[in-house]
């Protein structure tokens, strides 16, 4: 039997990054609310090393295991990829804030 490879940690650290960046512009400059809005729907592209590793690793599989995993829909895929876009770029949110609060944290102590 054969053991399923996981992401790589080196993803998520990018996808953290990526939110680390995001959220640093929006709070850093000035725009307007309707920009600010329209600024937040490219929150789910901090997702995208994640994605990108995905979609590579399934290209490499046969056929059967993209039929065995999605039943052969291609729509389900791309829903779940979606979802899955959605999850690790609001964990990377989460991930981000925390280290801005706990950077925040030590420079108000000194």
């Amino acid at each position: 039997m054969k053991v399923q490879q996981s992401v790589p940690k080196l993803i998520y650290v990018l996808c953290v990054l990526l939110a680390m960046a995001f959220w640093f512009v929006l709070n850093t400059t000035t725009m307007n609310d309707f920009a600010r809005a329209v600024y937040c729907l490219f929150l789910p592209l901090t997702a995208t090393p994640y994605i990108m590793f995905v979609i590579h690793k399934e290209g490499q599989k046969p056929v059967e295991h993209w039929q065995g995993v999605y039943g052969g829909h291609a729509g389900f895929m791309w829903v779940a990829r979606i979802f899955m876009m959605v999850v690790v770029s609001a964990l990377s949110s989460v991930a981000a804030l925390l280290i801005f609060g706990a950077v925040r944290f030590i420079v108000n102590l000194f």
